[in-house]
């Protein structure tokens, strides 16, 4: 560019010591001091041309207005100032010499400029001037005297000469035009479009599958003659990104993607984002390049403020409406309301291409088709099928809080990621639900149909932490039973409780709990205390607002869709909350205020109230009384009156939280001094705490408030155990083992610590050691179980069985047999899952003791022994179940009697009948046993005659009767009485009597009573030893298999009954 010279005029103001300061009156912002004119001059001229180099320091536009002053001439006036009033300094009047310039800009323009004072005066006619400079000068000399002295005067004195001199000055000065031009070169240098936006590629774009519809719409709409920007309406997850990238990966379409967040990133001043928007159309015209923008209601938020209303949404708009920029833009349909409600021109720029959800056969063969992408090329395509249709289940069960089929591919996705290189050629059912709970926390029994649900082992779970509310507890089982058999109410959610009540009682207690079990942890719990939405602008903070922040309630659910959500107090909630309840209740989700739907599907929602409270503990006075009124229906009819009735009727269920007597508040301190226990101050340091008598309950008493419940508990525990006892541990050396004792004393608790004596650590160890052995052998006993031939035989049964199950499912009817092989495998099923449940829980006890043992030298032996109190039950109930199923029919035995000594044969039918009557069995059938007709023959048999009446069969025995037959029907009546065969012999005072037990048979029909029974001498003790012998003589029987046992007085029937379930209980034990 040629430089251009311009000319100003500078004034140089001559001063003392042949110096000068020479500035020019329109450049104020430089000026130059030298002791000769020349180098003030050159000085004053290298800053002026430093300052023109800078367009924006002087704008090209604006440098004619510093070219002034053009034919200045220097004029001196006088001015007379006269002493002030109050002044002791200043007594005669002062005068003053000023040189000052004037010059003219136009006919009607004159000004004229004082340098020592800087003040410049403008006129209209010459002759003004004189008169104006004084008056203006002497204003400033005035407002001087009141600030300075004489001497600060005097320094406008000076200046011995003012002489002006034209000054030329050459520098590089661009044109506005020339400034543009730069400009402009300087942006093709730096494209806007690679700032803000990526190309999508084939490279950096994964394939979309099943998709071809909305490609098809797409690329119509953005290559017709007449080329318009797409809106993609649809549900999230459905894939409308994955749309755009396929469209860029397949078609090579120049297609650039971004978002409002990049647009304005950097750009805080003032009309920055709109020129880098505007820089971008035009770039994006002139490339004829597609932009993705992203989520509309982002653009629509992004860039307003209090200042500015003008969004990027609103900024784009004309462009794309014109056509000259084409654009892809997405939305939800709950959004598309809210931006046609807010700018209907935004949503009218675009044309509007729905993206449908895929049908659930689709989004399975997407997967499959992820899959293999995502493997190598030697995937085990057919061993991961069945993995593939587990995670179709899982995600159409669960995932409702986004469309397929984007959650279930991301999953898969992240399921590839984590696995490594060798394993991405499988996946398996395992993998995939291992995956699942990690992201959802539901537990394994609640996802996997063949997994039962212990409900005893859960009612305890609940009992444990949440103690006298029984009912509430039944409820929350329920539910689990509900969502493990997949019945719950689809598009709702999970379930949802009201909590009536008495405070203090456990209901948020209740709801921790249930977090923890159904989705692995307490924080799973989402608290709101609707006590601080009492009004209606702050029920709008739950959903947030257009412009606003996210909402508090959608963006928790959001975040974290499986979770407990506790509404705390709701009564209290303004009105308005209530509209949203019942959204949530009725469709199971909530559209915040920019069109984000919160998905309520997988949320157990529950509210807590005190109605009803205060009224019904009005006039009570500490704990309630043993035997409590039923006042269900005043909590439920307290509900009804506050509730509307399209709400009401909505809750699943109103659950009652009964007041704590005192044996109830005795269990939950317990609990609470359990917990202590646990504390690393306690555990680790190795402090046996000791409780005396009524330490429990003095801390009941305290801790229990008739208004407040169980809720001051804690506070009485901090206050009157813990506070004291630390205080106490921290009196004594840090690593000696201590006994901290507790007792109770007229009204306060007295603490004594002591360290523990030699003799107490070792029986503390001795019974730390039996423990520890009881959980080894208890562990052993369940691996010995697991192993045993019995186990493995119905293992192996259950795949023979599974073949007959899904063959049955084919044909779609069963057989009354198949029907039973049905009952049977399900048997099996779910006694092996529990077998694994029961081993894998004993196998992490056994670390943990030996762990905690070894490493903190003791554990809390109450707690270890209720445990394994709890395991060997559930142990010995399991194996008495697999010892039932390795029979056929474990509940039918025919028992045949016969002895020659009718009173001996008739006290032995007796003890069977009545052990199996005291047993809850019954007599299925009985015949008697009679010579045959005629002449006895070898080959006679036997004749069988039914009794008359077979509910006392005994009654009337017929004649000549050798022997009797029993069907007896019972639990385990076979295995119980099998070994029951043989011969048994009573002895008293010498004389011997005889009788002949057989069993074995199922029924009357199987049996055959043996050829020759009737004849005297068939039964004799020569053959060996008897399996059961009488000796009335001694009060004793000797057992062959058990032993002996003595009965009391002269009656054997409980004696032999004791002997009957000891063999049975041995035959368990041994179960092979």
């Amino acid at each position: 560019m040629p430089e251009r010279t311009i000319h100003v005029q500078a004034v140089a103001l001559v001063l003392g010591d042949d110096l000068e300061l020479v500035e020019c009156h329109g450049f104020p912002e430089v000026s130059s001091l030298g002791d000769k004119a020349g180098r003030a001059a050159v000085g004053l001229r290298s800053k002026i041309t430093a300052l023109l180099k800078d367009p924006e320091a002087v704008p090209a536009p604006t440098l004619h207005r510093r070219v002034t002053g053009k034919d200045a001439r220097v004029e001196r006036m006088t001015l007379t100032l006269e002493a002030p009033k109050k002044r002791a300094d200043w007594k005669m009047p002062v005068e003053l010499s000023l040189d000052y310039l004037t010059w003219t800009e136009a006919d009607d323009l004159h000004l004229a400029f004082i340098p020592v004072l800087g003040v410049q005066v403008i006129a209209a006619k010459a002759e003004q001037i004189p008169e104006r400079v004084e008056a203006h000068a002497r204003l400033s000399l005035v407002d001087r005297v009141k600030r300075v002295t004489l001497a600060g005067l005097a320094r406008t004195q000076i200046v011995r000469e003012l002489r002006v001199d034209e000054l030329s000055v050459t520098a590089d000065i661009k044109t506005p035009r020339e400034l543009e031009e730069q400009k402009d070169g300087e942006k093709k240098e730096k494209s806007v479009l690679r700032t803000v936006a990526v190309k999508l590629t084939r490279q950096n774009t994964s394939p979309a599958f099943e998709m071809e519809t909305t490609l098809h719409l797409l690329r119509e709409a953005l290559e017709s003659r007449q080329p318009a920007s797409v809106l993609l309406v649809g549900p999230p997850g459905v894939g409308k990104t994955a749309a755009v990238r396929e469209l860029a990966r397949m078609s090579g379409m120049n297609i650039w993607s971004t978002s409002g967040a990049q647009l304005i990133a950097g750009q805080s001043d003032f009309g920055q984002w709109q020129e880098r928007c505007r820089d971008l159309c035009r770039e994006a015209s002139k490339t004829k390049a597609v932009l993705h923008l992203g989520n509309l209601v982002e653009l629509m938020e992004v860039g307003q403020h209090s200042a500015n209303a003008q969004s990027i949404a609103s900024f784009l708009r004309p462009w794309i409406a014109r056509g000259e920029l084409l654009a892809i833009a997405e939305c939800t349909p709950e959004q598309l309301s809210v931006i046609e409600r807010r700018d209907p021109h935004i949503a009218g720029a675009f044309l509007h291409v729905r993206v449908p959800e895929p049908a659930p056969e689709v989004t399975r063969l997407i997967l499959e088709q992820v899959f293999l992408h995502l493997a190598r090329k030697d995937s085990d395509h057919a061993r991961s099928a069945p993995a593939l249709d587990w995670l179709h289940r899982l995600h159409r069960r669960y995932a409702t809080y986004s469309a397929n089929p984007g959650r279930p591919v991301r999953f898969l996705t992240a399921l590839a990621t984590e696995q490594p290189v060798k394993q991405k050629t499988l996946l398996t059912v395992e993998m995939v639900t291992a995956a699942f709970m990690r992201e959802t926390g539901l537990p394994e029994v609640l996802l996997k149909d063949d997994l039962p649900l212990d409900l005893d082992a859960t009612r305890q779970w609940f009992t444990q932490r949440v103690i006298g509310q029984p009912e509430a507890v039944e409820a929350v089982l329920d539910l689990l039973v509900t969502v493990k058999a997949r019945l719950n109410r689809p598009k709702q959610p999970l379930a949802s409780f009201l909590f009536v009540g008495p405070t203090g009682t456990g209901k948020t207690e209740l709801a921790k709990s249930l977090a923890e079990f159904l989705f692995g942890s307490a924080n799973r719990l989402a608290r709101f205390d609707l006590s601080e939405f009492s009004d209606a602008a702050s029920v709008q903070r739950l959903i947030g607002g257009a412009g606003q922040a996210e909402g508090l309630l959608t963006s928790r659910v959001r975040e974290q869709p499986f979770s407990v959500l506790l509404l705390d107090e709701f009564e209290k909630a303004d009105p308005a909350f209530f509209d949203l309840l019942l959204q949530i209740l009725g469709d199971g989700r909530l559209t915040d205020g920019a069109g984000r739907v919160a998905d309520f599907c997988n949320t157990v929602v529950i509210m807590t109230s005190n109605l009803g409270a205060r009224d019904f503990q009005r006039g009570t006075v500490g704990f309630p009384g043993a035997v409590e009124s039923d006042d269900s229906g005043h909590f439920d009819e307290a509900a009804r009156q506050f509730l509307r009735p399209e709400i009401y009727n909505r809750i699943g269920a109103i659950l009652r939280f009964r007041a704590l007597s005192r044996d109830l508040m005795l269990r939950v301190t317990r609990r609470h001094l359990d917990l202590l226990r646990q504390r690393d101050g306690i555990r680790l340091r190795d402090v046996d705490l000791r409780l005396g008598p009524g330490v429990e309950e003095h801390l009941a008493d305290r801790g229990h408030d008739p208004k407040y419940g169980a809720r001051p508990l804690k506070r009485v525990l901090e206050r009157e155990l813990m506070v004291p006892l630390a205080e106490a541990l921290n009196d004594v050396r840090h690593r000696q083992p201590l006994v901290a004792t507790v007792n109770a004393a007229k009204q306060t608790l007295v603490i004594e610590v002591r360290q523990r004596q030699a003799r107490e650590d070792a029986a503390a160890t001795q019974q730390a050691l039996k423990l520890a052995d009881e959980v080894v052998a208890l562990r052993r006993s369940l691996s010995k179980l697991a192993r045993s031939s019995t186990v493995s035989a119905l293992d192996n049964e259950v795949p023979m069985l599974a073949v007959l199950e899904r063959r049955s499912a084919k044909r779609g009817w069963l057989s009354s047999e198949e029907q039973e092989r049905m009952t049977r495998l399900g048997h099996l099923r779910r006694l092996l899952a529990e077998l694994t449940a029961l081993t894998q829980r004993m196998d992490g006890l056994e670390t943990d003791t030996l762990g905690t043992f070894h490493l903190a030298g003791g554990f809390d032996a109450a707690a270890l022994h209720r445990c394994l109190s709890e395991i060997q039950k559930d142990r010995q109930q399991l194996q008495r179940d697999f010892f039932r199923l390795s029979f056929t029919q474990p509940d039918d035995i025919v028992i045949a009697i016969y002895s020659e000594d009718r009173g001996w044969m008739q006290q032995m039918i007796r003890i069977y009948l009545d052990h199996a009557a005291a047993l809850g069995g019954k007599l299925a059938g009985f015949e008697f046993v009679l010579p045959p007709e005629g002449r006895d023959l070898p080959e006679s048999k036997p004749r069988r005659l039914p009794p008359k009446s077979l509910s006392d069969p005994m009654a009337k025995p017929p004649g000549g009767w050798v022997g009797a037959l029993l069907h007896l029907r019972g639990e385990l009546f076979h295995p119980r009485f099998l070994h029951e065969a043989g011969l048994h012999k009573h002895i008293s005072k010498g004389a011997h009597r005889l009788c002949l037990v057989e069993a074995g048979a199922t029924n009357l029909a199987g049996y055959v009573p043996p050829a020759g029974i009737h004849r005297a001498g068939f039964i004799t003790d020569k053959s060996g030893k008897p399996r059961r012998l009488f000796n009335a003589d001694e009060n004793k029987i000797a057992d062959s298999i058990i032993g002996e046992s003595a009965w009391a007085r002269s009656e054997p029937d409980a004696a032999m009954r004791r002997l009957i379930e000891a063999r049975l209980t041995k035959a368990v034990e041994e179960l092979p």
